[in-house]
This record gives structure tokens, C-alpha cells and sequence, in this order.
């Protein structure tokens, strides 16, 4: 399930909660108006689908946003790291961080972390070289 959740952040999940329900109210209005019988069974059970996919996107994007807001603080536990400027390995080399350094977490994604240090500074570092507090 946690690989699911970080598979997107909030803002994403929360787009598709909205873009499935906006698929929800059509095919609704679609069952509502058609006549035929088999047009109203396939618009009424795609609603149903399309109505899941809503309540858990949504279920989703508040998770992820909770998690965000209230774990957003860690040290660093490798000895030195270089932030990068996007969350790959061959990305640009931005700055290097010392162990023991706190960095605020800003994003986290595909097992990466962005993170902002107390100058400023913003990167993107690999989750498993950091401890959340």
C-alpha cells in the first residue's frame, strides 16, 4: 500500500479524485437520459467504477497530505551526500550535505525526498540516506 500511496503526490491523487468523479457525473447523466438497456447497465456500473476510483483518489491525497504535514523534519545519517536537482541519480549535482544535518521534507517521490535546508537551499535526496524525526 505504501508504494501505492508514493506513487503520486497529493496534489496528483487529488486531480484524479476530481477528473473520476467529473467521469462519475457523465456517466450518470448518461444512464439518466439514455434509453436503451444496454447502454443504461454499462453507464451504470462504469458510474459505480468511475465513483471508487473517486473516494479512494480522494482517500488517497488526504493520506498523503496528513503524512506530509506531519512528518516533515530529518537528519541525515549518511556521511556526505550530493543533492540533486530532480529525483534520478543522473541528475545535476546541486550541494553536498554532512551527517547530522536537519532538513525540512518538502515532497517525496519514486523513493526520493526533496528537502530544503535551513539557508534555503532545495534538492532532492535518496529517502534511505535520511531518518524522519
Amino acid at each position: 500500500m505504501e508504494l501505492f500511496l508514493q506513487s503520486f503526490d497529493a496534489n496528483t491523487w487529488a486531480i484524479l479524485s476530481l477528473i473520476s468523479f467529473a467521469v462519475f457525473i457523465l456517466l450518470t447523466g448518461i444512464f439518466i437520459l439514455s434509453r436503451g438497456r444496454g447502454t443504461r447497465k454499462i453507464s451504470f456500473f462504469a458510474g459505480l467504477l468511475m465513483l471508487l476510483v473517486s473516494v479512494a483518489a480522494f482517500g488517497l491525497a488526504s493520506q498523503k497530505s496528513y503524512y506530509l504535514q506531519h512528518h516533515n523534519e530529518a537528519i541525515i545519517f549518511t556521511p556526505t551526500i550530493t543533492a540533486k536537482s530532480s529525483p534520478t541519480p543522473n541528475s545535476v549535482d546541486l550541494f553536498v550535505i554532512h551527517q547530522g544535518t536537519k532538513v525540512r521534507l518538502l515532497d517525496k517521490v519514486d523513493g526520493w525526498v526533496k528537502i530544503r535546508l535551513q539557508n534555503g537551499s532545495i534538492g532532492w535526496l535518496p529517502r534511505q540516506s535520511m531518518k524522519e524525526i
